[in-house]
């Protein structure tokens, strides 16, 4: 699977298990609902905040790497939320 095909939510997913970090936990840790980041990982709500973006990079023990993939994955899907608004504003 390439980069490309990775969403933000898949991405945080596939980090968080891979570090064996709970979906409870890591909600815990963010001072947010386990159903609210399993929203946020199944793609249902758009990326964390910056903040909790920070967070949650720490609480992962994220490697430069995988701090800049979640990042630019973040970075992306909120410029496309915001072009996807745009659209339907001007009517494109």
């Amino acid at each position: 699977m390439g980069m490309r095909e990775v969403s933000f939510g898949r991405y945080l997913r596939l980090l968080r298990e891979s570090k064996k970090k709970t979906l409870r936990g890591v909600a815990r840790y963010l001072k947010i609902s386990a159903a609210y980041l399993s929203d946020v990982e199944l793609g249902r709500r758009g990326p964390l905040a910056w903040t909790q973006l920070s967070a949650v990079l720490n609480v992962l023990e994220a490697s430069e790497m995988e701090r800049l993939a979640l990042l630019g994955l973040a970075r992306l899907q909120k410029l496309e939320r915001t072009l996807e608004l745009l659209r339907r504003s001007y009517d494109f």
